[in-house]
Formats: C-alpha cells, sequence, structure tokens
C-alpha cells in the first residue's frame, strides 16, 4: 500500500468517524439506541478472488446522497488497530448504551472458544464497531460469522473456478503457476479450516449469504452493480 494511498484511507476513515460523531450526539438526543441501525455490507471471499476491488467499487456506487461509505480490507483494519488514536476514536463513536452491548455480546460469543479464537477479539470488535455505525463494506475477517445478527447486514460471498484464481494469483504475484497452486491452498486450508474448526461456520455454503457471485463471470464494477441490487431488493438502500 503506497503513502499516498494510505493517505487518502486515513482522510476517508476521518470522514466516516465525522459522520458518526455527529450521528452519536442526535442519537443521544433522541434518547434513540437501535442497533445495527444503519447498512453495511460484508465480503467473504475464496482465497485468488478481488474481493477489495469489489469493495472498493460497491463503496464508491453507494456513495450517494450525502452519505460516505468506505471499503475496509485486512491491510487498512490493521492499519486502523496499529494507530491507536485512530482505533480510540472510532471506538468512541458508539454511545455507552451501544459499548455496552459490544461487550455483551463477545462477553457471550468468545465464552467457550479456545484461546485461538478468542485472540481475534479485538479485530472483531473493530469491525462490529465499524459495521454497527454502517455505511461501511468489510472483506474478510470473518465479518459474515461476527456480524451475523444485525438486521442492517448484506453478506457477500465471491468465489471462482481454481483455474481462474491462480492464473490471477501468478499474474499478480509474477510467480509460476505451480507457486500460485500452492499458495491458493495453503492460504485457504488455514483461513478456511480456522472458521469450521473454531467458529463452526462453514464459508462455503451458501446459506450463510445473502448472495453468491462468480468473479470469473463479472469485473469489480459488475459485481457491485449485483450487490447493490440486492440491497435493493432488500431495502438496505
Amino acid at each position: 500500500m503506497s503513502e499516498d494511498y494510505r493517505k487518502k484511507v486515513r482522510e476517508s476513515i476521518i470522514d466516516q468517524i465525522e459522520l458518526w460523531e455527529k450521528e452519536k450526539a442526535e442519537k443521544l438526543s433522541k434518547k434513540e439506541e437501535k442497533k445495527g441501525y444503519h447498512p453495511f455490507v460484508t465480503i467473504s471471499r475464496e482465497y485468488g478472488c478481488g474481493g477489495y476491488e469489489t469493495a472498493v467499487a460497491l463503496a464508491g456506487k453507494l456513495s450517494v446522497g450525502g452519505k460516505t461509505w468506505a471499503a475496509y480490507d485486512r491491510l487498512v483494519i490493521d492499519g486502523i488497530m496499529k494507530d491507536m488514536g485512530l482505533s480510540r476514536k472510532i471506538a468512541e463513536t458508539l454511545t455507552t448504551a451501544a459499548q455496552g452491548q459490544m461487550t455483551t455480546y463477545f462477553q457471550g460469543l468468545f465464552a467457550n472458544y479456545p484461546p485461538q479464537v478468542t485472540v481475534h477479539r479485538k479485530v472483531a470488535e473493530m469491525i462490529r464497531t465499524l459495521a454497527v455505525n454502517g455505511f461501511v463494506v468489510i472483506v474478510g475477517r470473518g465479518g459474515a460469522f461476527v456480524m451475523r445478527d444485525l438486521p442492517r447486514g448484506f453478506h457477500v460471498r465471491l468465489v471462482a473456478p481454481l483455474e481462474w484464481r491462480v492464473e490471477r494469483i501468478s499474474r499478480l504475484l509474477g510467480v509460476k503457476t505451480k507457486e500460485a497452486e500452492r499458495t491458493i491452498a495453503e492460504k485457504s486450508g488455514e483461513r478456511d479450516g480456522f472458521y469450521r474448526e473454531y467458529l463452526k461456520f462453514d464459508t462455503a455454503d451458501p446459506v450463510n449469504f445473502d448472495i453468491v457471485i462468480n468473479n470469473a463471470r463479472y469485473d469489480a464494477r459488475e459485481a457491485a452493480e449485483i450487490i447493490a441490487g440486492g440491497m435493493a431488493a432488500r431495502k438496505l438502500i
């Protein structure tokens, strides 16, 4: 991620924080405590699919009518987690009641899970805070599992034939086909195995998502159009 891109991402996050802080003040003045009031999207994907590209295209399409949407992937979220000032500001966008709901939720969610899972709690808390505030597209990080109870979420799964993903990874990483195949097998096993073994959540099961898209058939812009159409059908936008 280039320095210019990091700067743009940080600026978009700060813009969203300002919006969330304003809405927090409005909620407090109206004593309004609706859980998961605003829409959000999670994108889960098979390794090798272009999840972030689709997220960026979708955020751009949905940023209309004065609402700014932003895309968050692992690099962006990890950057927020390392920036203590930014992390604190995001955490403070929740009202006291919402923070209490968050604590109760995660105490129950992680109560019976082993240490391998509980170490991910901070990331889970961050992405759930983003989702509760709304107008975000979250790529990966177990978003579909962590936010599955929030009523305004739209959960997407991106898939593609192995051959397509191998060609894409080979091209992006500049490696030979065999190495791309090994990378996909290793990353897929680590990621999907973790969710199945520890969270009892099958990322390959389509019933866990609102829509499943074959990334080999549509580019990022077209996939964003499909997702937005599904959200409109659900009256989320």
